[in-house]
């Protein structure tokens, strides 16, 4: 990553100059990756085909070998495998006049504005990270991975890092 491309280089003229405005009630902005959720999609897919497709292949009578339980447990690792995918590829980041919230398929955390203080997003970094504030279980600050925007993206992913920055920065992170 060059340093005009560093989304941490907000001094830097070159960046985009886009600015954002006060949202109005009601009104949100999300973020979801659109390569990472093609990725689930299809991957989830083709697991599902490649379970179907071996079972199939399997001659009948070794078909028949298998228990009410084993059969159970296959399932049960396809289920889990295809909401391990779609987890991620759902993944969005949602901005609203009252805060931030970031989902996931199975998690959904609301941070006000108060708690949060920032966005990182550093050379390597596969996403970026809200940085909030300090708690009583956390005095040093945490950090909330947002799986919304991916580095697949490219050049999309650092224009969305410095648009959070920017909505960040109006609403008083």
């Amino acid at each position: 990553m060059t340093e005009d491309q560093n989304p941490q280089n907000d001094q830097n003229p070159q960046n985009d100059p886009s600015v954002v405005e006060p949202l109005a009630e009601g009104e949100k902005v999300v973020y979801r990756s659109g390569p990472v959720l093609r990725m689930a999609i299809s991957g989830s897919t083709g697991l599902l085909v490649v379970f179907v497709g071996l079972w199939l292949l399997l001659d009948t009578e070794l078909r028949q070998l298998f228990t009410w339980p084993q059969l159970g447990t296959l399932i049960f690792f396809l289920v889990f495998m295809i909401v391990g995918i779609m987890a991620v590829g759902l993944s969005q980041l949602t901005i609203t006049n009252e805060g931030v919230t970031v989902r996931t398929l199975v998690i959904t955390r609301h941070y006000p504005w108060a708690e949060v203080k920032g966005i990182s997003y550093g050379p390597g970094d596969s996403w970026p990270y809200l940085q909030l504030s300090a708690t009583p279980d956390h005095p040093e600050g945490r950090n909330q991975m947002v799986l919304g925007i991916q580095s697949t993206e490219g050049d999309e992913a650092i224009r969305r890092v410095r648009e959070v920055r920017e909505y960040i920065n109006l609403y008083g992170g």
